[in-house]
């Protein structure tokens, strides 16, 4: 007899300001909500509070001392290179590490008998910061539990009654269930970051991307006179995991490496790189240089909603987190 699997229930609401903002309701992480059927899952409440409580203790310890290389034994990419990211930003500037406090009442776990297999869970609620949703996954029997990832929900974004169908509880990256493949849809939304032009009925216009829309068009107002700011975005396309959820839609999480460019283009005049831009680049010259770009390297990582074939709702990104790695000449 074959096993059904799922993943437990919950609601995950954001309802403030993208990455600073504010609101009269404050972002909250529901409660689970009670199963519909008994089942046995891959861990119990306790081998699931063993495995928070000790990648909480990796965190905690590594934040403390602002070292990376203390994260390896719990914490993989793109999730171990964002925390170096915000690390160096905290020892080169006043930036705030974010916390990840993880709320266990909201966990998730999968049900099956391959691998890998994933915790979902949301973050405890923190004065000035939104609540994320984590991604925790096992990549072998032999494997510990280890965060992968994690990006912060959009303002009034839901995550709710996560269900994985019988079979698999980590949907394939080319399922045919869905409206797109996981991977074509992770690839169809990069492509708009590269200025390709996307339905906004098939692929919302979320957040992160007006955000980053207005940046890019706003950085290069300041340059137009000097030079130019371009991004390249790449898909990291061999670390894509989606679960299936109750609805039977998919969450998608995926990473990206963002490039963004300097380059000068008039031979008078300058073109100065600002803010942490300029505290990560090596030296105390700021200024781009004629036939000398300087890059600044991000991590993106995102997670989406992928509605099933025959929907008429739309692709949805409805978390991100972009993190400053570090900037070259």
């Amino acid at each position: 007899m074959k096993r059904r699997q799922f993943l437990g229930l919950f609601t995950l609401t954001a309802a403030a300001g993208l990455l600073a903002g504010c609101a009269d309701e404050a972002p909250r992480v529901d409660k689970v909500l009670p199963p519909a059927e008994e089942e046995i899952p891959n861990l119990d409440a306790d081998q699931v509070r063993s495995v928070l409580n000790e990648l909480t203790k990796v965190l905690t310890k590594a934040d403390e001392a602002k070292n990376a290389d203390l994260l390896v034994e719990r914490v993989k990419d793109p999730a171990l290179t964002m925390r170096r990211g915000y690390y160096t930003l905290a020892q080169k500037t006043d930036a705030k590490v974010p916390t990840l406090f993880m709320d266990q009442s909201t966990v998730t776990v999968t049900k099956s008998e391959e691998w890998p297999r994933a915790i979902v869970l949301g973050t405890e609620i923190v004065e000035g910061e939104l609540p994320s949703v984590l991604l925790i996954t096992q990549a072998d029997a032999r494997s510990p539990y280890m965060l992968e990832s994690w990006a912060r929900l959009f303002p009034s974004s839901k995550l709710q009654t996560i269900k994985v169908s019988e079979g698999s509880p980590i949907v394939k990256v080319d399922s045919a269930e869905y409206v797109e493949t996981p991977l074509k849809a992770m690839q169809t939304w990069g492509s708009r970051l590269n200025n390709a032009e996307l339905d906004p009925q098939r692929y919302a216009l979320d957040d992160f991307t007006k955000f980053y829309l207005d940046e890019k068009q706003s950085l290069n107002e300041q340059v137009v006179k000097v030079g130019t700011v371009t991004y390249r975005n790449v898909l990291v396309e061999d670390r894509i995991t989606a679960v299936k959820l109750a609805d039977g839609s998919a969450l998608v999480f995926g990473w990206f490496n963002q490039d963004q460019i300097y380059t000068r283009t008039a031979e008078k005049g300058a073109l100065k790189v600002q803010g942490v831009h300029a505290a990560l680049l090596e030296g105390d010259d700021d200024e781009v240089k004629l036939n000398e770009p300087v890059t600044a390297y991000y991590t993106v990582a995102v997670a989406m909603v992928l509605p099933v074939v025959g929907s008429k709702e739309p692709i949805k990104v409805i978390a991100a987190e972009r993190v400053l790695r570090e900037v070259k000449r």
